[in-house]
């Protein structure tokens, strides 16, 4: 069976491909030509092996949906058994009059690419025809996999209407083969960034690692809010009343609210704590994520998994996160162990009991790593598998 991956948003493809040719399946990807940069398989891997099994379409954009010629689709899908897709992919894929074996979203894709939207209707009308083919190709999607992260997401699911198998588990984005505790040492020595993760650390009793999108006060919808104010005025409660340590946070100029952040810092009097690096590859991040003591996910909105989540429990990181568990009770056999938080008050608390709880954190941090493994990565891996033998 020959199996096509198709798009690379927040690299969730190229770790997908890498588990299933490590297990016996002829795997591709193929690139869109919207993927971001820091979302090539370069940005991933300290090696070039990908080359052997990823390709560069010339298409992708919703605004060159229509212009894309279908001789052109089917020439890049042709020879494959099973398509697994993302993206915009839905649309172009019904276009030629096929269908996704396996529909894996990362949100926009299905959040906001099937519905018009009036608050940009120039760029909408532009996509008119584009936006009805992704809401037609999602719903021929054979099978969906979308976690139960939250009642927001699930919402949209029901507006879609869609008819075919769903998988509920959480996505397998993050390739642990490489991106565990003890493989990611051996490829300091690659990593350009390490010298300065490693003098932050060396620097700093309590490493705060925080690599989520800067977007607390802008956000673009309902989904995207992140929360990163409470962490930083959390932080700085804490900085004022732990005074015999010397603390840092790690964080990123990645999101529209950078210099919103930098403000607040600012404001807070936490500069001299804060360490901003530029938006960078995975690869680099879990090698100064591997650094740290903490890793935080979202404090705004509720969710299950994501790329900042899943990152920090392979790395075996306390996660500082904001879960409604309530929500996914009785759907899994437990929920990785975390540091719940949500308001400036509860991050302050939470960084107050590790600095009490050290090595309860740590095994903590141990425990997530099994449970991304065991409940989240094997049992996904299995059934698309299974669902690729059952079509042969």
């Amino acid at each position: 069976m020959k199996v096509a991956c198709i798009g690379n948003m927040n690299n969730t493809f190229f770790s997908l491909v890498r588990y299933l040719r490590d297990r016996g399946i002829d795997a591709d990807l193929l690139l869109l030509d919207d993927d971001a940069d820091h979302f090539h398989p370069s940005a991933d891997a300290f090696d070039t092996s990908f080359q052997n099994y990823t390709k560069q379409l010339s298409w992708g954009r919703p605004v060159g949906f229509s212009s894309t010629s279908k001789k052109q689709i089917y020439k890049d899908l042709n020879g494959y058994d099973f398509l697994i897709a993302c993206g915009s992919v839905p649309a172009f894929v019904n276009k030629v009059g096929l269908s996704i074996d396996l529909l894996i979203p990362y949100g926009g894709d299905i959040f906001f690419y099937p519905f018009f939207d009036f608050k940009n209707p120039i760029y909408q009308l532009r996509c008119l025809f584009f936006t009805k083919q992704q809401r037609l190709g999602i719903q021929k999607s054979a099978a969906l996999s979308w976690d139960l992260s939250n009642d927001a997401s699930e919402e949209i699911i029901d507006r879609l209407k869609y008819p075919g198998k769903r998988f509920t588990f959480g996505i397998p984005t993050v390739y642990t083969p490489l991106y565990n505790p003890d493989t990611i040492e051996k490829y300091y020595s690659q990593s350009e960034q390490y010298p300065a993760f490693k003098q932050i650390r060396e620097d700093h009793d309590l490493m705060v690692f925080h690599h989520s999108r800067q977007v607390w006060e802008k956000s673009p919808d309902r989904f995207s809010w992140k929360g990163n104010d409470q962490l930083f005025q959390g932080f700085a409660n804490f900085l004022k009343t732990c005074r015999d340590l010397n603390p840092c946070i790690v964080t990123f100029e990645y999101g529209p609210d950078v210099a919103s952040s930098k403000r607040l810092i600012q404001d807070l009097g936490i500069e001299k704590n804060v360490y901003w690096f530029p938006k960078m590859s995975r690869k680099e991040i879990m090698v100064g994520l591997s650094l740290s003591d903490i890793g935080t996910g979202e404090f705004h909105m509720s969710w299950l998994s994501c790329g900042t989540i899943y990152e920090t429990l392979a790395m075996a990181k306390p996660l500082m996160h904001f879960r409604e568990d309530h929500l996914y009770e009785g759907h899994f056999p437990e929920l990785y162990p975390m540091m719940h938080a949500r308001t400036a008050e509860d991050i302050s608390k939470g960084l107050h009991d590790y600095v009490a709880r050290p090595k309860y954190y740590r095994e903590m941090g141990g425990k997530g790593r099994i449970w991304l493994q065991s409940i989240a990565i094997d049992p996904a891996i299995k059934s698309y598998v299974q669902m690729m033998m059952g079509r042969q």
